[in-house]
Order: C-alpha cells, then structure tokens, then sequence
C-alpha cells in the first residue's frame, strides 16, 4: 500500500491542479481570515460596551472556518476525482486490479494520498491565524479543534469524490455527482435549526461542524464523518471487486 501511496502523491503533485488548489485555497482564506480579523478589531469597542469579554479567538475562528469547511469540502473531490477514474481511461485500471494486494489497500492507498495533499493544505491555513501567535492571545485548543472539523469535513469530501471516481472513467463527471451529493448534504439542514427533525439534523452536513467551532469535542460528530468516509471507501472497494471478477 505504501507504493500506491508514493505513486499517487508523485501523480499529484505533478498535476497543476494541486499547485493551483492550494495557491487559490490559501489566497482566499487568507481573504476571509483578515476580513473577520478588521471586523473583530471594529467591533471591540462595541463588545467592551455590552461587558462581552469575547476574544479574538472566540469570535473570528468559527467565523473564518465556516466558510472555510464548505470551500474544503468542495474542493476534496477536485483532489480525489482522477484517483480512479483516470486509470480506467488510462486502461490501466485492470492492471491495477490484478496487483498482488487487495482492493481495500488499493483504495485506501489512493484516499491516503490525496489525504496528505489535503491535511498539507489545512495546516497551511492554520499558519494563517497561527501567525499572531506573537502579537495576541490565541486560543491553540479552538484554533486546532475548529481545523480538525475542517479537516473531517474535507476528508469526507474526498472519500465521496474517490467514491464517484471508481464508477466513471470520467474525471469531470465524477467530480459534478460528488459536487452534487455534497451540495445536497450541505443544504439539507439550512433551515430554521429548530424546525429540523432529528433525521433531518442528522444528515446535515453543517450541524455536525457547529460543535468543532464552537470549542467543543463531541464524538457523536466525529462518528458522523467517519462512518461517510468508511461508507464512501467500502462501496468503491466492492464497486472494483466487481470489476476485477468480471470477464
């Protein structure tokens, strides 16, 4: 599995698409950081006023990583997309298929790499706010909570698009159906909070990120994620045992 992980970070990296990514992803988040940062300083005195003790911390972090995890989340499969589909239009996939390694490696060989692409991104943008480290108070244990819900976010993104990459040998259409199928996820629960029903809160893909910004460790949302990715990975495993038996 280790090979496979080598290949496809080699594979990525060599791709613009990466380069571009992390350019883009860092420019704007960078962007949305110093906006809410100039929006803190702004609002300091009105806060002082109301005998609010609201720091830094608390105020800009879940305002910087709510969008922060949406763009994330709909950037992973732009990461995972190629994963497999580019070796069934590369005819290579059969190949693949007959290594001496099982599918579950070969998939989760394939997810891991883009999974370094994607947490090298994320620490990149914790630098952002990490950076003031020197000048004010931060909160490291809510900067780094709030990152960590970015990242399961992002990686659930990534499993969904690796998902969609195993059934198509088309990078762009299996990067549109994971869109869609996370768009779906992001909006479901955009309501009044109250008027969700507990299935519907289930499933919606933001409710389980309110405890990360909010400083706060709720394995309940963590298992959200985790069952998603593992969900995502099994699927595409058996989607490809079935390739692998097929004449």
């Amino acid at each position: 599995m280790a090979a496979i992980v080598r290949r496809e970070l080699r594979s990525l990296f060599s791709s613009p698409l990466a380069w571009v990514v992390l350019g883009a992803v860092q420019f704007i988040s960078a962007y949305i950081f110093f906006i809410h940062l100039e929006d803190f300083l702004l609002q300091q005195e009105k806060l002082r006023a109301a005998g609010s003790t609201m720091g830094m911390s608390a105020y800009v972090f879940p305002r910087f990583f709510a969008p922060l995890s949406g763009l994330l989340l709909f950037v992973a499969p732009l990461l995972s997309m190629r994963t497999i589909a580019s070796e069934r239009s590369g005819a290579t996939l059969r190949l693949l298929l007959s290594a001496p390694i099982s599918l579950f490696a070969v998939v989760l060989g394939k997810y891991l790499a883009a999974l370094c692409l994607l947490t090298l991104l994320i620490a990149l943008i914790v630098c952002i706010p990490l950076s003031l480290v020197f000048w004010v108070a931060v909160d490291l244990n809510a900067l780094l909570l709030a990152a960590f819900g970015a990242w399961l976010c992002a990686a659930t993104g990534l499993a969904v698009g690796l998902f969609f990459s195993a059934l198509t040998k088309h990078t762009l259409m299996a990067a549109i159906a994971s869109l869609c199928v996370l768009l779906l996820l992001w909006l479901i629960g955009s309501g009044n909070e109250a008027q969700l029903s507990d299935a519907t809160r289930f499933l919606s893909l933001p409710h389980h990120l309110q405890s990360f910004f909010s400083g706060v460790l709720d394995t309940r949302d963590v298992a959200y994620f985790v069952i998603i990715t593992g969900w995502c990975l099994t699927l595409g495993t058996r989607h490809l045992a079935g390739q692998r038996v097929s004449p």
